[in-house]
């Protein structure tokens, strides 16, 4: 699988709260069977690649414990924390994938 994602942000310099404004990822699946699943699948991976980076956070007690054991107290990414997202689905045939395809997830 190759692909490449980039994300334009800006920081807050009194906070250093961080905000991604927009995202894009580029990703080469050979040939895109179903378009419409592949550009899913590329928005998707860059939501779960923000997730750990910006939102969730293990906490971690004096004795090494994890403190935040339910998901009620587990911070994920949220609709509101999701970018603007334009997925680019890049075609170069694979002559070993079914009609060309390569997997993308």
């Amino acid at each position: 699988m190759h692909g490449a994602d980039c994300v334009e942000g800006e920081v807050d310099p009194e906070t250093a709260q961080v905000k991604i404004l927009k995202a894009i990822g580029a990703h080469d699946v050979g040939k895109a069977i179903n378009p419409v699943n592949c550009e899913g699948q590329n928005e998707d991976g860059l939501v779960h690649g923000i997730g750990p980076a910006l939102c969730e956070q293990m906490l971690i007690g004096p004795r090494g414990e994890v403190q935040n054991t339910f998901l009620l107290d587990y911070k994920i990414c949220r609709v509101l924390d999701v970018p603007d997202i334009t997925p680019l689905i890049i075609e170069a045939t694979h002559r070993d994938g079914p009609y060309g395809a390569k997997r993308i997830g």
